[in-house]
């Protein structure tokens, strides 16, 4: 009967949803012990990578100084001190975001002694991950849902892209310096040195690969982030913060890829002209140059194909740009120059001075003579010492800067002229491709070069503009502390030999003062002067 079927498979349904709950069961507690794994990777590996950091900056870096100058030094190392900064603060993040279920064994932690750290983990040192086995499945949920792994890269999502894009588009450089400061011996020895002192500290095997370590760990994260969220479910609290840490790494990663492809095509096209000045080739006449291009932008419709409204508005500000920077350049050099006759002026006067009281053979006037020696005597404390040091702080904090400041500038302009060459080519190769028709290898390098170029500059000038802005007002602010500075010092110095009038607040009482005392040296003075023959027709008359 239908009453006898149902009871013989109610219990079979029973059982199916039992075994179907304990299997849900099941998968929930494995991916909760497989998030503790990789919680427990990124935060381990995260801390091994900040000590390798730390190693390239304290046993090589530190140790350079005596062996590379310090343009190879720049290349070398990029900025890898701050990308050991960076490490730092994102293990602390990483730390307290994964706490709740993993925290480093204190045996794990490099105590700085030599031997005591490794970057490799030893099973034997590792927190148990069923140490939480006796917690019920609510709770381990509970404990889980307080990780909050995506949120800590989303905080520092900015910083990652401004330090490793920097490290990253310097890394072939630095690779090539490596290469070639390896042929020197002093270089070679003073490596293995490094190597020996670092040997037991980190499992990278010389500074090849300490260097490599950023580029690596960059693109781990969104590979540790991927097997995360794939053991996350849906309902976690951080699910949509890892969603959005991945999406944007992965964005992050493909936008520093095609920028440092786009500096290796800029600095092969860079090389090539260097390679051309190089040579010892006879120049086209600059006016056949000119007609040949002129014929090649029409044949291509250049003016069509190869526009580019950004650029043409950034180009237009450098020309601008760079006129200021020389327009306060001589501003500054003018306001040295005029100090310095001013003083030198000052400097004469008071000779003269000195020679007119020497014809005073009589002494009749010693306590002015002695104040006039101590007001000299300043005045030439001020010239030798004061005015040097004066016009050095402003070469070091005002024109120095200004012309690093002009030297960043060299490369975008070599990087226009070369866009200017390349553009015919690109309109070229555009056109071309716009046809259906093939271009050769040559042309298709030359029209990547020409694209390379023009994001790079599309890129790179506005930070430029950004940092020159930033600058000048930091060096005119300094040039407008100095400035009162000298002012101070000159008063500092002067007041005291002056014997200036004691100024009050009384305006009125100040000026009956100072006429008072004028009128009463006025008397003397004059009369002094009427014995002077050039002053006094009479006396030639008598």
């Amino acid at each position: 009967s239908v009453g006898s079927v149902a009871t013989v498979m109610a219990p079979q349904d029973s059982a199916v949803d039992l075994e179907t709950q304990m299997s849900a069961k099941s998968k929930i507690l494995k991916d909760l012990v497989e998030r503790k794994n990789i919680l427990k990777e990124l935060c381990d590996t995260e801390y091994s990578y900040q000590q390798d950091m730390i190693i390239l900056e304290d046993i090589y870096k530190s140790t350079s100084t005596g062996i590379l100058n310090d343009a190879d030094r720049k290349v070398l190392f990029g900025n890898s001190d701050q990308i050991r900064l960076f490490a730092t603060k994102l293990q602390d993040a990483l730390k307290q975001a994964v706490s709740s279920v993993y925290i480093m064994p204190r045996q794990n932690r490099w105590n700085a002694k030599r031997g005591s750290f490794s970057t490799s983990s030893s099973a034997t040192n590792e927190t148990s991950l069923d140490s939480d086995a006796s917690l019920s499945k609510d709770d381990r949920i509970e404990i889980d849902q307080r990780t909050r792994v995506g949120n800590a890269f989303l905080a520092n999502m900015e910083e990652i892209e401004r330090v490793y894009n920097v490290y990253l588009r310097n890394h072939t450089a630095a690779n090539n310096k490596l290469t070639e400061l390896k042929a020197e011996p002093n270089v070679e020895a003073w490596m293995e040195e490094c190597r020996k002192m670092a040997a037991d500290l980190t499992s990278a095997w010389n500074l090849d690969a300490l260097l490599v370590k950023p580029t690596q760990r960059i693109t781990k994260y969104p590979l540790i982030l991927r097997n995360l969220l794939q053991v996350t479910v849906k309902e976690h609290p951080d699910y949509a913060d890892i969603e959005k840490s991945l999406l944007q790494l992965e964005e992050l990663l493909h936008k520093m890829n095609d920028s440092k492809k786009r500096a290796e095509l800029v600095d092969q096209a860079m090389s090539q002209n260097r390679r051309r000045k190089e040579s010892d080739i006879r120049l086209f006449p600059q006016k056949f140059v000119n007609r040949r291009a002129e014929k090649l932008k029409q044949q291509v419709g250049l003016s069509n194909s190869a526009i580019d409204a950004d650029y043409d508005k950034l180009s237009q500000r450098f020309g601008g740009h760079f006129f200021q920077l020389q327009i306060v350049m001589r501003d500054v050099e003018n306001y040295i120059r005029e100090v310095q006759a001013y003083v030198s002026r000052y400097g004469h006067f008071l000779s003269a001075s000195e020679h007119f009281l020497g014809f005073d053979i009589q002494n009749q006037h010693p306590e002015e003579q002695s104040h006039f020696v101590i007001f000299a005597r300043t005045v030439r404390e001020v010239i030798a010492v004061a005015l040097p040091e004066h016009t050095a702080k402003i070469r070091k904090s005002v024109i120095e800067p200004i012309q690093t400041l002009w030297q960043l500038h060299e490369n975008p302009q070599q990087l226009m002229r070369k866009r200017k060459k390349r553009v015919v080519d690109y309109a070229k190769w555009n056109a071309m491709v716009e046809r259906g028709e093939a271009p050769d290898k040559k042309l298709r390098d030359a029209a990547d070069q020409f694209k390379a170029i023009n994001e790079t500059l599309k890129d790179e000038l506005p930070k430029l503009y950004d940092l020159s802005s930033k600058l000048m007002k930091v060096c005119l602010e300094n040039f407008i502390e100095l400035q009162k500075q000298w002012q101070d010092t000159w008063m500092r110095k002067l007041e005291p030999a002056a014997r200036e009038p004691q100024i009050t607040d009384d305006y009125s009482s100040d000026m009956l003062a100072l006429e008072r005392d004028y009128n009463d040296n006025f008397a003397y003075v004059d009369e002094r002067m009427q014995t002077l023959g050039v002053l006094n027709g009479k006396t030639l008359e008598e």
